[in-house]
This record gives structure tokens, sequence and C-alpha cells, in this order.
């Protein structure tokens, strides 16, 4: 649509996230769009450790890149997701981003319904897009993430506690 082009900002992204850009409108669907401006990108904590059976899967280096709800970032330790490769960013995170999203309680209810019907409608984009459209635009994303950094050391979004860890989340190495 020629009027989504508004929702971007000078530099090509949507919002406050660096994740989505202008650039990207064309190889994804308003589903994908809409699931990564639900999410910004935080860092591994202290308190994302979950110990006990099944928890190998997060355990990630303090200050590793991951992807955090929005409306939970404040207020709780749900909503934080650190996939470790494109592919878990493809495919299962986004499926956890939107479980998470359809059941928070601080997302409010015009975006649930939007992804939702999003959902739906990203069928007959998907067939419309080319068949690697979701590897590539992912890779993309997790570039972004882990290997532009941007988001980590511009102004873009102060105060957010995810950009550095404090001293809670800095193991002691004595």
């Amino acid at each position: 649509d020629e009027d989504d082009k508004g929702n971007f900002d000078k530099c090509g992204s949507r919002g406050k996230s660096l994740l989505v850009r202008l650039e990207d409108k064309e190889m994804m669907t308003d589903h994908a769009s809409l699931l990564l401006r639900q999410v910004q990108p935080c860092r591994f904590r202290k308190s994302d450790r979950r110990g006990g059976p099944g928890s190998r899967g997060r355990d990630r280096a303090i200050g590793f890149p991951g992807l955090a709800c929005i409306h939970c970032t404040k207020k709780n330790n749900f909503g934080r997701y650190f996939p470790v490769a494109p592919k878990n960013l493809a495919d299962n995170t986004c499926n956890s981003i939107q479980s998470h999203l359809s059941n928070c309680t601080r997302c409010p209810e015009g975006v649930k319904a939007s992804l939702a019907y999003l959902l739906h409608r990203s069928l007959l984009q998907k067939a419309e897009l080319s068949g690697s459209w979701k590897k590539v635009f992912y890779k993309r994303v997790w570039d972004r993430l882990h290997l532009e950094r941007a988001w980590s050391q511009g102004n873009s979004d102060k105060g957010n506690e995810d950009h550095a860890p404090d001293e809670d989340d800095i193991e002691s190495t004595s």
C-alpha cells in the first residue's frame, strides 16, 4: 500500500524498531512486519537464565542479543527471546512471539486482532513472494540484531536497561 510508506521514518525504519526497514517492504508479509514491530532488541541478562531440566535453550552469554515484547519489557521477564541462528528466528522464535502476543495482557486488543487477520492474509501474500523470502528476510533481521547492532549504539531507546548490563547482570569473576 502506498499509504503504508508513511509508517516508516527517515531512516527507513518503522517507529523505534531498527529491525524492520523500508527496503524490506517488498520481501515480507504484513504479518511479519507487524509482528516484528511488537518486539525490540534486548540483551540477555542474568535474570533471563532458567534453571532446571530442559533449560539448556536459555543459557546464553550475558549481553547476547535477543528480542523483547515492547508491551512487557519494563514489567517482567516474559516475552524475551534469544534465538541462536537466523533459522530459529524465522521459525521457532516468531511462533513463540505470536503465541506470547496472543496471550499478552499488555498487548492492545487492536494489535492482537490485526495480527490474527494478517496471519490469515499472509497465506495470500506468501504466494506472491519468492520461495526464499522468509530465509532472506529473517537473515537480514538477524544481521541487524547481531552484526550491525546499530540499536545498541544510538540514542533511539534511551532509558532501555537492555543496552548495557547493569551490576545485577554481570557475574562476578572472582
